[in-house]
């Protein structure tokens, strides 16, 4: 009996060892998690709220709802980033709208990463 206790402790001991790991990298990725939508946020307020509405429910003739809309949650988030990072000409059929998006919200200076930001701060809010 006693031996069958020493190979025993020792699991338990690696399985707590192994939990406590698991809780930090959860910990640390809901930081990193939390820094991206701040980060997206503020690219959102400074670039995509002037037409997009600072709910981002849509601006006066933008009813394009991104908080909940069909076309933010049809897309994955590679998807939206390369549209984002493309824009849409106003004549393009799928343009509901009918106002032209400009390529990374018309800021060239816009990283990939930025973009993923943003819609990582989208995602949050619905």
């Amino acid at each position: 009996m006693a031996r069958l206790k020493t190979p025993l402790v020792g699991v338990l001991a690696i399985l707590t060892l192994l939990a406590v790991a698991a809780a930090a990298a959860i910990s640390v990725g809901a930081h990193r998690r939390s820094e991206r939508i701040a980060a997206g946020r503020k690219v959102f307020f400074s670039t995509c709220a002037g037409c997009h509405g600072k709910d981002a429910r849509g601006g006066k003739g933008f009813p394009v709802d991104l908080r909940s809309g069909p076309f933010v949650r049809a897309n994955s988030d590679a998807r939206l980033v390369d549209f984002i990072e493309r824009g849409r000409p106003k004549t393009d059929p799928s343009n509901r709208t009918h106002f032209s998006m400009p390529p990374k919200g018309g800021n060239p200076d816009l990283s990939r990463e930025d973009l993923a930001a943003v819609v990582a701060y989208l995602r949050s809010l619905g």
